[in-house]
């Protein structure tokens, strides 16, 4: 199975903002490598992923222990965003639509 997008989040985030992009939430994902996961024995490969925190796997640039990113949450690794355990001063659901924003008008 191909997702454009996979969201990890162990908290219930707005779905609405993904309308009309091909997308899956998991909670708990088993990382296969770094764009694959395993979900119910199949695996599953994504474009882009949008995280709540940082696992091993990813490689992720972190300071403090936050995970570094730029101005549209995208990590250190390309196609990787985060929205949780960053510096930032905005909420959660204003980084979830920069991000979505960013994905749907890349420039």
């Amino acid at each position: 199975m191909h997702k454009d997008i996979l969201i990890i989040s162990k908290k219930l985030i707005d779905e609405s903002l993904f309308s009309g992009l091909d997308y899956l939430v998991l909670e708990n994902p088993e990382f296969n490598s770094r764009f694959n996961v395993l979900l119910n024995n199949e695996t599953v490969t994504y474009d882009y992923l949008i995280t709540d925190k940082n696992y091993e796997i990813l490689n992720l640039l972190t300071e403090d222990k936050q995970i570094i990113t730029n101005q549209f949450f995208e990590t250190s690794v390309d196609n990787i965003f985060a929205y949780k355990q960053i510096k930032s001063e905005i909420s959660e659901n204003e980084i979830l639509n920069t991000i979505v924003n960013f994905l749907k008008n890349p420039y």
